[in-house]
């Protein structure tokens, strides 16, 4: 049994262009170059409480579940 000559690569320790970065232009708001919000306990108009909306999709939820239990009571009688 012959086993194949395998050639050794020897790795050049050049920099890593991807982690070279210039520093950022807006260090306010690391890791983008869009502002913050100046009011972040306001999230602004036309916004939806994620709680509220919760409530309402269990609602929403629940009401559909009991329709399917009275319509499968229907069918089955």
């Amino acid at each position: 049994i012959s086993c194949p000559t395998y050639t050794r690569l020897t790795r050049q320790t050049t920099k890593n262009p991807n982690t070279d970065n210039p520093p950022n232009p807006n260090p306010g708001n690391p890791g983008t170059e869009n502002p913050q919000n100046p009011n972040p306990g306001n999230p602004g108009r036309n916004t939806v409480d994620p709680v509220e909306a919760a409530k309402t999709e269990a609602k929403t939820a629940i009401d559909a579940s009991a329709e399917l239990s009275d319509l499968v009571k229907d069918a089955l009688t």
